[in-house]
């Protein structure tokens, strides 16, 4: 039985093992993903030693006060500080001699380094401890993958007194620094070079490092660090950070793939329904006859299991083989950053259990639909052709097209039947939209406001150190006589320390300057205008456990200072915690950096704004909105990229298949009407006019719907999935072109074609042979 049912209905069969491997694929390739992530973390930060809490400082280290503070608490395991060469934009040229990192407009610092002894040991590309000899630098995977570097390409360090060249050896993986979100890079060179560098470099910044003997007493470590006298003037970095910065791009991209695969679920389960459905209905006869001679219910429904049971482990299988070749596609970026990944017996055991998951789904609704058979009377079924359908009443329209008419009428006199592929049609094009205005919205300068900043003409960048004062005051002048800025803004971030329970205190980088120049949207209140007011980010409001009105208790000049909280904004960058505030700075206030939006008045170039500004402040990094995020979030958005393309193929291939199926069906159903419809001289092409309208018809509504899902449906799920990096209300972007013309149109074409394609056997019909039964 069930090879004669996949003869006689192969575009169904086909149909039905393409949605559950596809189902079966992307799930497996999401487990297979969620395994690599964890695993390759988990081995990355044990080969490269991660640090537990870390504190960058720019000035002054006394190492005895610091091996004192050591000395009195036993639970630090080591200890070690990082000295780090901080490298000015103008000073270093990749790839080309004559184009400095300035010119190209990059917004990372950079610094040069030697290998740790002890621990946050810099790796390799086979993840081992790397070793560069005199001449030679170890250039961060980021850089590789930026400017397609290779092994034995030159890096150039150029100054006032210093002129080097240097020969890329090794790519390095850097626990802290890896993920392009994070604005900093540490290169690597020789103890010999960095000695002789030392010398024409007077800006140095440190990283002062601590492992503990548990990884429950690093919330101990940063609390005792930041009540006591020792550096402080940066920020502070702990272990958990460091694990969801690189997890963060792979992880989301796992968490897309999961939806596309559930989805894909439920269009296999529709597609399920109408299969068994057809099957049914053509058998019912047969059916009739089984109960007649006395076949229990629950053999007949096992009977035609078989066949789906079949079915599902050939797709299901298929599926999972297939993502043995494709995964190294999807994981390629977490090869990059995190290393090559040997899978166990294990991991593939689960990424098979994944799959048998599916697969146990799948049959377990086919077996809850099968028992619809149950219902059928012999009687009813061996009166079926008497059966008669609704009548379509088209005397009395004025439709200009008959044929048009007939489409449309078609399916609200049969809307049961259409439900089905119109619910499929709304999946595909949610599927798509989804993604596609993810994609847009991560693109749009708009984004900068989910990183806790407002959208302006130019940012400008700028470290606090000693040798930066004086340029941020040069900054100053500049900006205020420069007749061709309509305004400007400095934002300074500083350390304070904020009150969390029972009297203990735990530091807060909280962010200083004038908030309604350049207005930040907020999720809930307004911003802090008032001296003793304070807006705090998603995360930082909730790891506090405060709302808007309640108050906080921050140290501000060594006196607790009572502040009201006034609103709660989004922030993706620091870990998602910040605050904005109107609080006093003293010279004894740890100020990290300074950050000054600008706008330009009308008619004038941003760009060459950008480079005159880049000419007289070579310290600084000043960039426009848009390649601040490509070069920050780089990597997120080129992993997007591909996401969306996978799930615009997977919707158009969904669109057709089940097109193909429904279509293939009416035809079979509707066989004795349209025989009906070619003796009173209706033509192939009217015929398969109305075809094309019902699929047409049913297509522009979906696409309607799924627009309004994808709108308010998907910019929640969006936002849950954004909630845990710190921002809960996402506002999607799409482009009007794309969305309401472009696919809509690629989606129609997609279904003219298929349709075409499937009545195209309508030449071949008798209608004699019809209407004469002999089916």
């Amino acid at each position: 039985m069930a090879q004669r049912d996949i003869i006689r209905n192969p575009i169904l069969t086909l149909t039905l093992i393409a949605f559950i491997l596809l189902s079966s694929f992307l799930m497996a390739s999401a487990t297979t993903m969620i395994v690599h992530l964890f695993t390759s973390v988990e081995q990355f930060f044990q080969q490269a030693k991660a640090p537990h809490f870390v504190q960058m400082h720019a000035g002054p280290i006394n190492q005895q006060q610091i091996d004192t503070f050591v000395m009195e608490h036993p639970f630090i395991e080591a200890q070690q500080i990082v000295d780090m060469l901080t490298i000015e934009q103008t000073q270093l040229f990749i790839e080309n001699r004559s184009q400095s990192e300035a010119m190209n407009g990059s917004v990372m610092d950079i610094s040069f380094v030697t290998q740790n002894q002890l621990f946050d040991l810099l790796l390799d590309e086979t993840n081992q401890p790397l070793q560069v000899a005199q001449g030679e630098i170890a250039v961060p995977i980021y850089y590789m993958e930026k400017y397609h570097l290779q092994l034995g390409d030159k890096i150039w360090f150029a100054n006032e007194q210093v002129d080097k060249e240097f020969t890329i050896s090794s790519f390095t993986r850097d626990v802290q620094m890896n993920p392009s979100i994070v604005s900093s890079k540490r290169f690597v060179i020789h103890q010999e070079d960095w000695h002789s560098l030392a010398q024409s470099i007077a800006q140095h910044e440190y990283l002062i490092e601590f492992l503990v003997t548990e990884q429950a007493q690093i919330q101990q470590l940063e609390q005792l660090y930041q009540a006591s006298d020792l550096p402080q003037q940066g920020p502070t970095i702990t272990y958990p950070l460091f694990k969801m910065l690189n997890m963060l791009t792979d992880g989301l991209n796992v968490l897309i793939v999961l939806f596309l695969s559930a989805l894909l679920m439920v269009v296999a389960m529709l597609c399920i329904r109408l299969t068994v459905m057809t099957t049914l209905e053509e058998d019912v006869r047969e059916i009739a006859v089984m109960k007649g001679i006395g076949i229990a219910n629950k053999q007949i429904r096992l009977l035609y299991l078989g066949k789906y049971i079949a079915i599902t482990l050939l797709a299901g299988i298929s599926g999972y083989l297939l993502s043995l070749f494709i995964i190294q596609h999807f994981t390629a970026n977490m090869a990059h950053y995190l290393g090559q990944f040997h899978m166990t017996t294990l991991h593939y055991l689960l990424s098979l259990s994944s799959v048998a998951i599916i697969c146990l789904i799948a049959l377990l609704y086919c077996y809850i639909i099968l028992k619809s058979c149950e219902r059928i009377s012999v009687v009813e079924a061996f009166r079926q052709g008497a059966a008669t359908e609704k009548a379509i009443a088209i005397a009395s329209s004025k439709f200009p097209s008959i044929n048009l008419l007939l489409g449309i009428k078609d399916i609200a006199a049969r809307f049961p039947i259409y439900r089905l592929i119109g619910a499929v049609f709304i999946i595909a094009c949610f599927m798509m939209l989804v993604p596609l205005n993810l994609l847009q919205t991560v693109k749009s300068p708009d984004f900068i406001t989910y990183m806790g900043a407002s959208k302006s003409d130019i940012r400008i960048d700028l470290p606090y150190n000693d040798n930066t004062r004086r340029q941020f005051e040069a900054m100053q002048a500049t900006l205020a006589q420069d007749v061709e800025v309509e305004k400007y803004t400095i934002f300074t971030t500083a350390r304070f320390m904020v009150e969390v329970a029972n009297g203990q205190y735990d530091s807060i980088q909280v962010e200083i300057g004038d908030f309604t120049a350049f207005p930040l949207r907020y999720v809930e209140g307004v911003a802090p205008t008032q001296k003793d007011s304070i807006a705090l980010s998603v995360l930082q409001a909730r790891e506090l456990a405060v709302d808007i009105g309640d108050s906080l208790t921050v140290i501000v000049e060594k006196v607790p200072k009572q502040l009201t909280v006034s609103g709660i904004y989004q922030d993706i960058t620091n870990g998602g915690k910040t605050a904005k505030a109107q609080l006093s700075i003293s010279s004894a206030t740890p100020i990290l950096w300074y950050v000054i939006s600008v706008n330009i008045i009308d008619g004038v170039a941003a760009q060459e704004k950008i480079e005159t500004y880049r000419e007289l402040f070579k310290t600084a990094k000043i960039t426009n909105m848009t390649h601040y995020i490509a070069q920050t979030l780089g990597s997120n958005i080129a992993q997007l990229k591909q996401i969306t393309l996978l799930a615009i193929i997977i919707s158009l291939s969904i669109t057709v298949c089940i097109t193909a199926m429904f279509i293939n069906m009416l035809l079979a159903r509707d066989a004795r009407q349209i025989a009906i419809l070619q003796r009173l001289g209706f033509s192939k092409q009217a015929i398969r006019t109305q075809y094309i309208t019902r699929a047409i018809t049913l297509l522009i509504i979906a696409i309607i719907i799924g627009t309004i899902l994808s709108n308010t449906l998907g910019q929640y799920l969006i936002n849950r999935l954004a909630m845990l990096i710190g921002a809960s209300h996402i506002t999607l972007i799409s482009q009007p072109l794309q969305v309401y013309f472009f696919y809509p149109l690629l989606f129609i074409c997609a279904v003219t074609w298929t349709v075409v394609l499937a009545t195209a056997k309508l030449q071949r019909q008798s209608a004699i042979t019809t209407l004469g039964g002999n089916e």
